[in-house]
């Protein structure tokens, strides 16, 4: 039986992990039954009640793991709890299930039989449903367009928090990424294309949350810093 790790990056989340984990666990009982699976909350050095609320939550949810790591950056806990993970799949969401579950035993599916090496949620994918502001929709198409400009590659969607590869992968490509914060994802998927290795796109159901953590000018000057330094490296 394989083992699927779901890795769920949580800094200051604690209002949005009780109802998500009790929603993924429902759902992955019934879903992902030919697998052994496990939830990992990764808690980015939070400094809200998400170290209590999940140790409360483990003792009705069995397949609830806890995992602290103290220097913030997102791409960094997930990058720490995937290389510690035994699983033989590995997948990352956002704790506010902005993507809906229904497309994830296609990813495990595809990843559990070596259909892929990596696979991603693309919000532009023809078949995929989505919901944003309009400001943000131009934002992301903006850098998609440049990335594809600049650094040509050919996935569509870098930035989609919904991911997940196989573990022979996860030891091999993530030592490469230098980022640890939001570029992660695209420098990822970016070292993954460069290297050859099989980058499958999904079709999604996503909505955008009402209320984000990210900052955007702080962010764009982020992401344009990780392009060209990786225009720069190439």
């Amino acid at each position: 039986m394989k083992k699927v790790d779901i890795v769920i990056p949580v800094f200051n989340n604690s209002k949005d992990i009780p109802w998500s984990v009790e929603n993924q666990y429902k759902f992955y009982e019934k879903r992902l039954k030919e697998y052994k699976w496990n939830i990992i909350i990764a808690d980015n050095a939070s400094t809200d009640e998400t170290k209590d609320i999940v140790k409360n939550l483990m003792q009705k949810f069995k397949r609830l793991k806890y995992m602290y790591i103290p220097k913030q950056g997102r791409g960094g806990a997930i990058e720490y709890s995937f290389l510690k993970s035994k699983a033989d799949v590995l997948i990352y969401m956002d704790v506010d299930l902005a993507t809906k579950l229904d497309a994830l035993p296609t990813m495990v599916k595809l990843l559990a039989k070596n259909k892929a090496d990596i696979v991603t949620g693309s919000r532009y994918h023809a078949k995929s449903k989505t919901k944003r502001k309009f400001s943000r929709f131009v934002l992301s198409k903006c850098f998609n367009g440049l990335l594809k400009l600049v650094l040509h590659v050919h996935f569509t969607d870098a930035q989609c928090g919904f991911k997940g590869m196989r573990k022979e992968i996860v030891k091999k490509l993530l030592p490469m990424i230098k980022d640890k914060k939001w570029f992660w994802d695209t420098e990822m998927l970016y070292l993954a294309e460069k290297n050859g290795y099989r980058i499958k796109e999904i079709p999604i159901t996503w909505y955008e949350a009402e209320s984000s953590s990210v900052k955007l000018l702080p962010t764009i000057l982020e992401f344009l810093a990780g392009i060209f330094r990786l225009k720069w490296m190439r």
